[in-house]
């Protein structure tokens, strides 16, 4: 995963990209694919899209931050 100043990207899209992609069932599976070998670099952007407006959006970020970090460890600092 490489950075594009401030949020990361993988296979040329923005994190973001990836996140939003989750709710759509043709996509799911690949975005999760895509954020979930990207590792903990994914983790803020995934903590960030625990706040969206969105509740499948919300549902499916705590989703792969679960299979990143089965433990929850990475996020201490990320609850504020």
């Amino acid at each position: 995963m490489a950075t594009n100043g401030e949020e990361p990207t993988c296979q040329g899209r923005p994190a973001g990209y990836w996140i939003a992609a989750l709710v759509y069932d043709a996509m799911r599976q690949q975005a999760t694919e895509v954020l979930c070998a990207a590792g903990t670099a994914a983790i803020p952007a995934l903590v960030k899209a625990l706040r969206d407006p969105n509740n499948r959006v919300r549902e499916e970020a705590a989703r792969v931050l679960k299979r990143i970090d089965p433990t929850g460890s990475s996020d201490q600092g990320a609850r504020s």
